[in-house]
């Protein structure tokens, strides 16, 4: 390799995309493959969203969170990363989310719509010493967390935490498009 910089590949995209009407174009072409996606029809066109054209599918082949592994993977990986930074963070600043290109639109009902407010907690975290009814435990609420604080993608989103929702809420990002 010479001593030259290697130069940035997407330069001339960047410079396209600069363009409020190439950036318009770009948006209306995701939206159209994205209500392609969304009829789950036989159409050519499902091969540029996510490599599959047939209307069988055992959704490896689907987009961001349609796809079940990446649901576990990513699920895991929320808590863990709750486990490990977010309970540990005295300020309770941090948050963690699922971010995708593809908001699950498939697995949304069967994946997400009854685990979407779950809390978690420790024992550690626990009122003791107080007199409660028979089967009610009490906890700190710096020491409950949200499993999911948002579940985030480029065609839809939910928000257990107000914060994102102001940051990465479609309003949000609509105005800083738009600018």
């Amino acid at each position: 390799m010479s001593g030259k910089c290697r130069i940035w590949k997407y330069t001339a995209t960047d410079r396209d995309l600069d363009a409020p009407s190439n950036l318009e174009k770009l948006l209306e072409a995701w939206k159209e493959l994205y209500e392609v996606y969304k009829s789950n029809s036989a159409d050519r066109r499902r091969w540029i969203t996510f490599g599959c054209g047939g209307g069988v599918d055992d959704s490896k082949n689907n987009p961001g969170l349609d796809r079940t592994d990446d649901i576990k993977k990513g699920t895991y990986q929320v808590l863990k990363y709750g486990v490990s930074y977010k309970e540990k963070c005295v300020k309770r600043i941090l948050y963690t989310a699922l971010i995708t290109n593809f908001y699950p639109l498939r697995t949304l009902a069967r994946y997400f719509d009854d685990i979407n407010d779950v809390l978690w907690t420790k024992e550690k975290y626990e009122i003791k010493n107080q007199p409660l009814p028979p089967g009610v435990r009490v906890f700190y609420r710096n020491g409950v967390f949200n499993l999911y604080d948002a579940v985030i993608g480029l065609t839809g989103a939910w928000f257990n935490e107000d914060k994102l929702r102001r940051i990465f809420g479609f309003n949000f990002l609509k105005e800083k498009l738009l600018q």
